[in-house]
C-alpha cells in the first residue's frame, strides 16, 4: 500500500483503517473496502476515529467530515497524534518532546542537545547517537567538520539504516535545513530509542536464532532415500536453531560419514549455503546397503544414521553413445566394419561396468540382415563388428532394452571395389528407353560403372523388368553381355502405352534383392505398330484388266497386330513391281491416316507380280499377280472416219423443215487425190449428214454445192 498525498488518499477511510490495523496489530472490524458514495466514506472514517478513542487517544476538533473534505491541517494533526502514540510511544498527558530530549542527552551528553531542530543541523549529533548505541560504528564523529553538514547527516543516517535497520524517514537534506520541522526530527530520533529498548531482546533472540541444536537439525533429499551406483546422490542438511526454526546463517561444522557394504564413500562436497542449509553430495560405487551418519558437535542429528539402499545405475539409452569408423564414411565391401558402444547413465556419465543388453541390427541396401558381433569389455564399453554384404547404404541400429541409443540409427555408405559395378553410377541409354512400337523390337544399352564412374568389365548381375500400363510384365526380354562392360537389351512390346522399365543390379548372394541404377525406372512410350501379316492392299492396280498404256493404282491399309486400322502413317512399306521384261517403277504416297496410295505404269502387256512388304515381311495376300492387257497407243491411233451435218435454209434464212435437196460433196487432198465413197444422207427434216473416210494424213479441201453453187463457207479446209 502506498500513500502519495495524505490530503486526498485518506478521504475514503480505507487507507486510514489499513494504517491503524498495521501499526496497532489489531482488527478494526467490518468496513466498506470499496466505498462509492460519501455516506460509505464517512462511515469508514468514523470507524477509524472511534478505534483511536478506544485506544485512549484524545482527538480534538476532527470528525469524519474533516477527513472526507480533505482539511489538511486537521489531517496532519491526526497523523501527528498517531505518531506520538504508536511511534514515539507517548501516553496522553505526558510531554513527548521532553521525554525524548532527556533520553538523547543521556546518550550524547557532550553535544548538549536542547532541541530537535538547530542542534541537529551540522549532522554530527546523529553520527554520535549512532556510535553511542553501537560503539565503534562511527567513532570519528567528534572530528567531523561542521561545515560538511549534509555529508555528516548522510553518513549517520546511512550507518543507521545499514547496521541498525532504522529507515530514513527524514531525508538528510531536511535534517541540515535551518527550518527543519521539529516534529519530523522527533519522529526520526524515536526510532533510535526504540532500537535501544529492543536491543537486549534482539541480542538474546539473535543468539537463539544462530545456535543450532543437533537433535533438532534434520537432513532430507533423494540421496537419503535411494541412490544408484556412479550417479551423484545429493541431499540437504538443515540447521535448526533454539527457536525451532532454520538458522538464517551458516557456520556449523556438520560431519558426514558414509559406509558402503565393503568400503567407505567420500562425500563429493559439503557446501555451506550460508542460509542455514548445507548441500551434500556423494557418489556410491557399489550396490547394497549404505549407512550415512550426520553429526554436529559429536551428536547425531535427527534420524541419523540413515540407511540407504544403493542399486546399480542402469544406462540411459538416450545418453549412451556409439562411435568409431564403422559408423563413418569410408568402409569397404569385404572388410569388417567396427565401432564402439559406450554405456552412460542418465547424467551422461560413462558406466564403469558391463552386462547391459545392447542389441545391434544392421540392414544392408536390400534390407538384408547383416552379421554382427558384440563383445562386452566389462568396463562400460562394447566392441561391435559387422560385415557389409554389398555396397550402398547400410542402416546401423543400436538399441538398449528396445529403445534406440543417442544418434541411432546411423546410415553408413559402404563403398565397393574398383571392379564392382556401383548402382548409382551405372547408366542405361538407347532409344528403347524412350519409345518403341508393338511391331518391332526395341533396344537399349546398359553400361556398368564402378564407384568412381569408370566402366567395369567384370560381369555384373544386371537385370531388366518391364511393365505395361496395366501392370502386366513383359516376357522375352533378352540381355546380351557384350563383354566390355556393356549389355544389349532387346524387348518386344505387345501393348501400346507408357511402359515402366526397371534396370537394376541384383545382389550377388541374394538375387531377390536388387538396387536401381541411375535414373531407373525409365518411362518409354510404346505406340501401336503396323503388322505386316494383318496389313492389306486393295484397288484396281492389283486386279486383271489393267492396260499397258495407263497407270495402275492401288491402296495399302496398315493394320496392327489385332487387325485394327492404323490412324497415322510413317510405316516403311516397300512396293516392288516386276513385269515381263523386269522391274516396273512405282510411287508410294503416305496419306498420314494409316493408308498409302501406290501407282505404277506397266511397260508391257502380260504377267506382272506386285509385292508389298513391311520391315522385310509380306503383307497379307502378297505378292499379287496381275495380267496387263495391250492398250491403244496414242502415237499410233488416228481418226478413221469423219462426219458433218448440212443445215438447209431458205432465201429468208429460215431452216428448211423437210428434205429433198441434192447436195454435192467433193473432198480433194492437196496432192490432187480425190476421196471416194463420200456418202450424203437426207434426214428428211432439212438436215443432211455427210460421212467419209480419209485415206491418210494431209491437207484436204471439202466442197459442198447446192444447185451447182457452193454453200456458205464452202470450200472448207481440213488438216489431218
Amino acid at each position: 500500500m502506498k500513500i502519495d498525498d495524505v490530503k486526498t488518499d485518506l478521504a475514503n477511510g480505507v487507507m486510514l483503517i489499513n494504517l491503524l490495523e498495521i501499526i496497532s496489530s489489531k482488527n478494526l472490524g467490518k468496513f466498506n473496502k470499496q466505498p462509492k458514495i460519501k455516506t460509505q466514506m464517512l462511515e469508514n472514517n468514523l470507524v477509524a476515529l472511534n478505534f483511536l478513542r478506544t485506544e485512549g487517544i484524545k482527538l480534538v476538533n476532527i470528525g469524519p467530515e474533516d477527513i472526507h473534505d480533505q482539511k489538511l491541517k486537521l489531517i496532519l494533526g491526526l497523523i501527528w497524534t498517531i505518531i506520538l502514540r504508536y511511534q514515539i510511544h507517548i501516553e496522553e498527558g505526558k510531554s513527548a518532546r521532553n521525554d525524548l530530549l532527556e533520553w538523547v542527552r543521556k546518550q550524547i551528553p557532550e553535544y548538549n542537545i536542547k532541541n530537535f531542530d538547530k542542534d541537529w543541523n551540522d549532522g554530527r549529533a546523529i553520527c554520535a547517537l549512532v556510535d553511542s548505541l553501537k560503539p565503534g560504528l562511527c567513532p570519528n564523529h567528534r572530528s567531523l567538520d561542521p561545515r560538511s553538514a549534509f555529508s555528516n547527516a548522510s553518513l549517520g543516517e546511512d550507518l543507521a539504516e545499514k547496521d541498525m535497520g532504522i529507515p530514513k524517514v527524514l531525508d538528510p537534506r531536511d535534517m541540515v535545513d535551518p527550518s527543519v520541522d521539529e516534529l519530523s526530527v522527533m519522529t526520526y530520533i524515536s526510532y533510535f530509542r526504540d532500537w535501544q529498548n529492543n536491543e537486549s531482546k534482539r541480542r538474546n533472540d539473535l543468539e537463539k536464532e544462530r545456535t543450532a541444536v543437533p537433535e533438532w537439525c534434520r537432513a532430507y533429499g533423494p540421496g537419503l532415500e535411494h541412490a544408484e551406483t556412479f550417479v551423484p546422490a545429493p541431499f540437504t542438511i538443515e540447521a535448526i536453531n533454539q527457536l525451532r526454526k532454520r538458522k538464517p546463517v551458516g557456520g556449523d561444522n556438520f560431519v558426514v560419514t558414509i559406509r558402503g557394504p565393503n568400503t567407505a564413500v567420500d562425500t563429493d562436497h559439503l557446501i555451506d549455503n550460508n542460509d542455514g542449509t548445507y548441500s551434500v553430495q556423494y557418489t556410491p560405487i557399489e550396490p547394497g546397503k549404505h549407512t550415512i551418519q550426520i553429526t554436529l558437535h559429536d551428536k547425531n542429528i535427527s534420524n541419523s544414521p540413515f540407511r540407504v539402499n544403493v542399486v546399480r545405475s542402469p544406462p540411459d539409452p538416450m545418453k549412451c553413445r556409439a562411435y568409431g569408423p564403422g559408423l563413418e564414411p569410408g568402409n569397404q565391401l569385404g572388410a569388417p566394419a567396427k565401432f564402439t558402444i559406450e554405456a552412460c547413465n542418465k547424467f551422461g556419465d560413462p558406466m564403469k561396468d558391463g552386462g547391459d543388453p545392447f542389441q545391434v541390427k544392421v540392414d544392408g541396401p536390400y534390407n538384408i540382415d547383416v552379421q554382427t558381433n558384440i563383445v562386452d569389455n566389462k568396463n562400460g564399453t562394447y566392441s561391435v563388428t559387422y560385415y557389409p554384404v554389398d555396397q550402398g547404404d547400410h542402416l546401423v541400429k543400436v538399441t538398449l532394452n528396445g529403445a534406440p541409443i543417442q544418434g541411432s540409427p546411423w546410415r553408413v555408405q559402404i563403398e565397393g571395389s574398383d571392379s564392382d559395378a556401383d548402382p548409382s553410377n551405372t547408366i542405361a541409354y538407347g532409344p528403347g528407353l524412350e519409345k518403341g512400337n508393338t511391331s518391332e523390337p526395341a533396344e537399349f544399352t546398359i553400361e556398368t560403372r564402378n564407384k568412381h564412374g569408370k566402366k567395369v568389365t567384370t560381369p555384373a548381375p544386371v537385370d531388366v523388368e518391364i511393365q505395361d500400363e496395366e501392370g502386366k510384365e513383359l516376357t522375352g526380354i533378352r540381355i546380351a553381355d557384350n563383354r566390355d562392360g556393356t549389355y544389349k537389351v532387346t524387348y518386344q512390346a505387345i501393348n501400346s502405352g507408357i511402359h515402366t522399365i526397371d534396370v537394376v543390379l541384383r545382389h550377388k548372394l541374394f538375387p531377390i534383392y536388387y538396387f536401381h541404377i541411375k535414373d531407373s525406372p525409365f518411362k518409354a512410350r510404346i505406340d501401336a505398330g503396323a503388322d505386316a501379316g494383318n496389313s492389306i492392299a486393295y484397288g484396281p492396280g492389283l486386279k486383271d484388266g489393267n492396260y499397258d498404256t495407263k497407270p495402275a493404282q492401288f491402296t495399302i491399309e496398315a493394320r496392327d497386330r489385332d487387325g485394327n486400322r492404323m490412324k497415322k502413317g510413317g510405316d516403311p512399306f516397300v512396293v516392288q513391281v516386276v513385269g515381263p521384261r523386269g522391274p516396273v517403277p512405282s510411287t508410294l504416297k503416305d496419306n498420314n491416316d494409316g493408308t498409302y496410295s501406290v501407282e505404277y505404269q506397266p511397260n508391257d502387256a502380260g504377267k506382272h507380280v506386285v509385292n508389298v512388304t513391311l520391315k522385310g515381311k509380306n503383307i497379307k495376300d502378297a505378292p499379287f499377280t496381275v495380267f496387263v492387257k495391250e492398250g491403244a497407243d496414242s502415237g499410233n491411233t488416228f481418226i478413221e472416219s469423219f462426219s458433218f451435218v448440212i443445215q438447209a435454209r431458205t432465201k429468208q434464212n429460215n431452216n428448211c423443215k423437210e428434205g429433198g435437196e441434192q447436195f454435192k460433196v467433193s473432198i480433194t487432198k492437196s496432192t490432187g487425190q480425190e476421196v471416194q465413197n463420200v456418202k450424203t444422207q437426207d434426214n428428211g427434216n432439212g438436215l443432211y449428214t455427210v460421212s467419209y473416210k480419209l485415206p491418210s494424213e494431209g491437207d484436204y479441201s471439202i466442197g459442198v454445192q447446192l444447185n451447182g453453187k457452193n454453200i456458205k463457207g464452202s470450200p472448207f479446209r481440213q488438216q489431218v
